[in-house]
Parts: C-alpha cells; sequence; structure tokens
C-alpha cells in the first residue's frame, strides 16, 4: 500500500525520465541482495548485473543506488563474517554490476565526444546547503509522514533491527550526506535522492505490522500511523493529479481561444516545443513554432525552473508582451510556465 500511495512515487513514477524502471530494477536488485545474504546461497551477481544495465539504461542515478547496496553488503559481511571476508564478497558480487555500469559510462562519454553538440546537461545547479536540506525535506515527508518514518526506528529499538533498516540508513542518510560533502551539482533536487525511498517504504511496511503485533500501546500506534501517513498521502496524491504538473494543456487553450484559426509562438527553451506540440496535437490545434526570434511572434512562451522569476512586462525585438496564461505545478516536479501575447 504504502508504494501505491506514497506522493514521491507517484510524482516521478508519472516523468519520462525513467524513475519508475529504475526503482523497479533497483527493487528486484534488493530483493536478490536481500535473499543472498539471509540465505548465503549461490551469488546473484549476474543478475545483479541485468539490474544494473536495465537501472542505469533507465536513469543515471541507479549508480547512487548500486552504491548504497554496496555498502549495506559490505556492512553486513562485516559484522557477520569480519572485514577481510566482507571486502572478498561484496567485490565479487558487484564487480559484474560495476563493470557493466563503467561500460555504459563510457559509451555515454564516446557517443557525446562524437556528437557535434557534445554532452547535454537538462539543467546543472551548484550545490547548495539551503537546496540540499529542502531536498531532504521533501524525500522524507512526500515518501513517509514524520510519524511514519519513526515508527521503524522505534520499532527496532525494541525487537532488534532488520537488516533492511540498514540499508534505509545507509540510502536515506549516509547517502545524501556524501552528495553534500562532496557538493556534487543538482544536490538540492529531491529526485537526486529517489533511491532512498524504497527502502524507506520497505522498513515501513516490516515495522507497521511487528508494532501490531506486540499489541498494547504498539497496535494503537500502527494504526494511527497507517492511517495519518494514508490520509496525507491520498490528499497531497488528489492535489497533484488535479494539477497536472502545471499542465501546459491550458497554454493550448488558451491560444484556441484568442485564436482559434491557430497561431505561432517563441520559445525561450528549444526543450518547451515538445510539451507544448504534444498539448497541441492532443487537442488538435493548428500550433506553429516560430522559427527566429525577429521578428517576433504573436505569442511567447517561457518556462522556468524552481521559483526562478517571469519577465514582467516582457519585451522582445521591441514588441510588448503581456501574460495570457500561467502553470505552475503542485508537489516536487512540473513546469512552472507562463504564456505572452503582444499587446500590439
Amino acid at each position: 500500500m504504502a508504494f501505491a500511495v506514497s506522493p514521491f512515487l507517484l510524482i516521478y513514477g508519472a516523468e519520462a525520465r525513467g524513475y519508475a524502471p529504475m526503482l523497479f530494477a533497483f527493487l528486484v536488485a534488493i530483493a536478490m541482495t536481500d535473499r543472498w545474504l539471509t540465505r548465503d546461497a549461490g551469488s546473484p551477481a549476474t543478475a545483479l548485473a541485468l539490474a544494473a544495465f536495465l537501472g542505469c539504461l533507465a536513469q543515471a542515478t541507479m549508480v547512487f543506488g548500486l552504491a548504497v547496496l554496496g555498502l549495506w553488503v559490505l556492512l553486513d559481511r562485516t559484522r557477520s563474517h569480519g572485514p577481510a571476508r566482507a571486502v572478498a564478497d561484496t567485490s565479487r558480487l558487484f564487480a559484474p554490476a560495476a563493470i557493466v555500469t563503467l561500460l555504459l559510462v563510457a559509451l555515454a562519454w564516446v557517443a557525446a565526444a562524437n556528437s557535434a553538440t557534445g554532452f547535454q546537461f537538462g539543467n546543472r545547479e551548484p550545490h547548495d546547503w539551503t537546496k540540499w536540506g529542502q531536498a531532504l525535506d521533501q524525500l522524507w515527508t512526500w515518501s513517509l509522514s514524520v510519524s511514519l518514518l519513526l515508527l521503524p526506528l522505534l520499532v527496532s529499538m525494541r525487537v532488534g533491527r532488520d537488516r533492511l533498516w540498514t540499508l534505509a540508513l545507509v540510502a536515506a542518510v549516509l547517502l545524501p550526506l556524501m552528495i553534500g560533502l562532496l557538493a556534487l551539482p543538482n544536490s538540492g533536487g529531491a529526485r537526486y535522492y529517489a533511491v532512498a525511498v524504497p527502502p524507506m517504504l520497505l522498513c515501513a511496511a516490516i515495522a507497521l505490522p511487528t508494532a501490531w503485533m506486540r499489541g498494547g500501546g504498539w497496535r494503537w500506534l500502527a494504526v494511527l500511523v497507517a492511517i495519518t501517513f494514508t490520509g496525507s498521502a491520498a490528499l497531497r496524491d488528489a492535489a497533484v493529479i488535479a494539477n497536472l504538473r502545471g499542465d501546459p494543456g491550458r497554454a493550448v487553450a488558451t491560444l484556441a481561444r484568442i485564436a482559434p484559426q491557430g497561431a505561432s509562438v517563441s520559445f525561450d527553451h528549444s526543450r518547451s516545443t515538445a510539451i507544448l506540440t504534444a498539448a497541441a496535437r492532443s487537442q488538435h490545434y493548428p500550433l506553429r513554432i516560430a522559427d527566429s526570434p525577429c521578428p517576433p511572434a504573436r505569442f511567447h512562451f517561457i518556462e522556468r525552473d524552481g521559483d526562478a522569476r517571469f519577465p514582467a512586462p516582457l519585451v522582445r525585438c521591441g514588441r510588448t508582451y503581456r501574460e495570457v496564461a500561467r502553470g505552475d505545478p503542485a508537489g516536487l516536479s512540473g513546469t512552472h510556465w507562463r504564456l505572452y501575447a503582444a499587446l500590439r
């Protein structure tokens, strides 16, 4: 249930950035690794390499997931077999996955080096501790309610730590801390830490039944937490679904009302053409993309990341524009946009 209603997973699972298949591959890798740690059976190194291959193809943050899994195995084997055995076992288990990941990185590097435009980033922001803190707040509050996050800790202190609790600590605490200390770019984006969500939800799935089985006050706490989480998640999910991530379709609807025969629109960023073209096609509206900035088109579309400001008023090639439509996403992700129309 927690996976189904988690707003964090709803938001990023709906994106066309590959987070959903990446997290699925990561969950499969967690299951295989946990089974191996529990039973000490045959090594799933080949299967982990396949999960790494599919996960990295879907979304590069799978690399963080592999690093988290590696450290988890190292810590667990150190506790049970000592450091020397732990290093050897971890190296053998993850060597194929590491090789596959490096080959994919090398392939991307070669492709970028031979491209006319080189390697392109959608967005690259320098590290900022304030934004880093906001990202962690979003990660924890949009994945789990505060009470649901605390329950695994409370239960673990009473009944002994589950192996997955160590994984959750590594993914949700140690990984963000290391990214912050290394001052990696884009550290202020909650999606950067998406691999922390499955371990936290898995811990919650273990902690709630454990608390229920203990009876007494623990049972009431489990009920309270389940209701709190489900209710708050449902409210956020409803807001996100209604908002449709800022729905650029409203821009096309405005164009259809102002210029029903079709319109030419210019853009600040070439990436904006895709979302507006898709929205125009879904509404069967004859949208034309302006090829040059001057002379200016009658309409201009601007999108921004985060809380970046929009121009007011907008002036292009001596032509003044006024805002006629806007969209702002609810939640953690989406496009802030404004549609402008020329005054003359």
